[in-house]
């Protein structure tokens, strides 16, 4: 994809770059996800890193949910 703007690259991808740098991987009741901190012990799953397309399936885990770890 091209874009073509006057704005400084480092402005349009910022927010992507801020995602990337918060975000860890997990195993999460079997399942790897990938997950941002929301506080000490709740994180937002961002994405469901799993081949198995059984895991996609699974009702309480799905970008946007939030898991607590302890």
């Amino acid at each position: 994809m091209i874009i073509h703007t006057i704005v400084p690259p480092e402005l349009l991808l910022q927010s992507t770059e801020m995602e990337e740098n918060t975000e860890q991987l997990f195993i999460y009741q079997g399942i790897p996800v990938a997950a941002q901190p929301l506080n000490n012990m709740e994180w937002k799953i961002t994405k469901v890193m799993s081949t198995d397309p059984e895991h996609y399936l699974h009702e309480q885990i799905y970008p946007g949910a939030t898991m607590r770890i302890w």
